[in-house]
C-alpha cells in the first residue's frame, strides 16, 4: 500500500510540475510585458563611514553601518541612476583575497518620480554575489525588482560591479511557510 501511495504521489508531483512548466511557457509567450529583464553597471562609487562601527571579536571582524553611494547605468529607465546601500558584514580571520564574507544590505534607489527599497543578502568572495529584492513606490508602485550583483576584479585591481535582474509588474511573491515533514 505504501509503495502505491508513493507512486501515486510521484505521479501527482510530476503532473503538477508539467502543468506549472506549461503555465510558465504560456505566461512567457503571452504576457511577457509584465516581466522585463535589465542590466546595470556601476560607473562611480563613494563610501560613507560616518556613524559606521567596526570591531573584532573571537577571530571575526564585524562591520555595521557603512553606506555606499553608487551611480549606475541601467538598461531600464525605471531604475533611478543613484543607489544607496548599507552594508553589515562579518569577515572571518585570518582572511585572504579568496575568503568568503557573508553580509546583509538594505538598498534605496531614489529619483523625483519615486523610489525602490528593499534588502538583500550575499557572500563576498572572489567575484562576489548578492541578491536584492526591491519594491517600487511612487511612479514605480505595483512593481518589484529582483537583482543579482556580481563583482569582478579587473587587471588594474579595480572592481567592476554589474547587475542582472528583472522588473515584475505585480505583488512580490510572499515567502512560503516553513517546510513541514509529512507525518507518514
Amino acid at each position: 500500500m505504501r509503495t502505491l501511495r508513493l507512486s501515486l504521489t510521484a505521479t501527482v508531483i510530476l503532473a503538477l510540475l508539467g502543468g506549472l512548466s506549461s503555465a510558465v511557457v504560456a505566461q512567457s509567450e503571452g504576457d511577457s510585458s509584465r516581466v522585463t529583464q535589465f542590466t546595470g553597471t556601476v560607473t562611480d562609487e563613494n563610501w560613507h563611514f560616518e556613524g559606521a562601527e567596526d570591531w573584532e571579536e573571537d577571530g571575526v571582524y564585524y562591520s555595521r553601518g557603512t553606506v555606499a553611494e553608487w551611480s549606475i547605468d541601467w538598461t531600464d529607465p525605471r531604475l533611478p541612476p543613484k543607489m544607496w546601500h548599507r552594508i553589515d558584514m562579518e569577515e572571518y580571520l585570518p582572511s585572504t583575497p579568496d575568503s568568503a564574507v557573508p553580509y546583509a544590505t538594505s538598498v534605496l534607489l531614489l529619483d523625483e518620480d519615486g523610489s525602490w527599497t528593499g534588502t538583500g543578502r550575499g557572500v563576498g568572495y572572489g567575484e562576489g554575489f548578492v541578491q536584492v529584492v526591491l519594491t517600487g513606490d511612487g511612479a514605480y508602485q505595483g512593481l518589484y525588482a529582483v537583482l543579482d550583483r556580481k563583482d569582478a576584479t579587473q587587471p588594474d585591481d579595480t572592481v567592476q560591479r554589474t547587475f542582472d535582474g528583472f522588473i515584475v509588474e505585480g505583488e512580490l511573491t510572499p515567502m512560503p511557510d516553513p517546510v513541514e515533514l509529512p507525518t507518514e
